[in-house]
């Protein structure tokens, strides 16, 4: 009796698997990305080394998402 049952659960789990990934639908189109606003705080006063990290960090993003993320 033990087996029968194990065996039922086995093939109910091989057979969930197949019919999920048997789908030959296509996904739904990729929407454009949408713009993300960062916004960054920080206690450390102007022209502080950890100041001009943030903004360096600021023109990195900036320069390399073309656009998509502004800090």
């Amino acid at each position: 009796m033990k087996r029968i049952v194990v065996a039922f659960v086995c093939l109910l789990a091989v057979a969930g698997l197949v019919l999920a990934g048997g789908a030959k639908e296509q996904g739904a189109a990729k929407a454009a990305p949408k713009k993300l606003t960062v916004n960054i705080a920080s206690t450390f006063p102007p022209d502080s080394p950890q100041d001009k990290g943030l903004n360096k960090f600021k023109e990195l993003v900036t320069q390399r998402a073309g656009g998509r993320i502004e800090v």
